[in-house]
């Protein structure tokens, strides 16, 4: 997930466009409604990577450093939009830094909610045995 939005952030747009449309053509999705909300909406876009990247981050750190997850995705985040100030092609933008963050904090209180979820049932099972 990291190359993949690290390749999104440094390459020009047109070059990001065309590289979307073969994946999403070679996935069956480019008329998906995703897919084309996603193009229509970088916001959207930049949310949905960022919320994928947290949550699959939130996985990988033990339980005691679960916090490290949404700071290593947000800092990622910010460093890519500021990578961006130096490529002639791209943009940097506070706006994409705050859908960065937000989309970390949607995917990590998406974890943490699922883990709260599992350990509940898991506790209703094991009272119904």
């Amino acid at each position: 997930m990291f190359m993949l939005i690290a390749v999104a952030s440094c390459t020009s747009t047109q070059a990001f466009s065309e590289l979307y449309t073969m994946v999403t053509e070679f996935l069956s999705l480019s008329r998906t409604a995703l897919s084309m909300s996603l193009r229509e909406s970088p916001s959207l876009g930049h949310f949905v990577c960022y919320a994928l990247l947290s949550l699959s981050l939130s996985g990988v750190f033990s339980n005691r450093r679960k916090f490290l997850a949404p700071l290593a995705a947000g800092s990622f985040g910010v460093v890519m939009e500021l990578v961006q100030m130096f490529i002639p092609s791209r943009d940097a933008s506070f706006m994409d830094i705050g859908f960065n963050v937000l989309g970390v904090a949607v995917g990590f209180g998406v974890y943490l909610f699922a883990g709260s979820l599992a350990r509940r049932r898991a506790s209703t099972a094991k009272q119904a045995a």
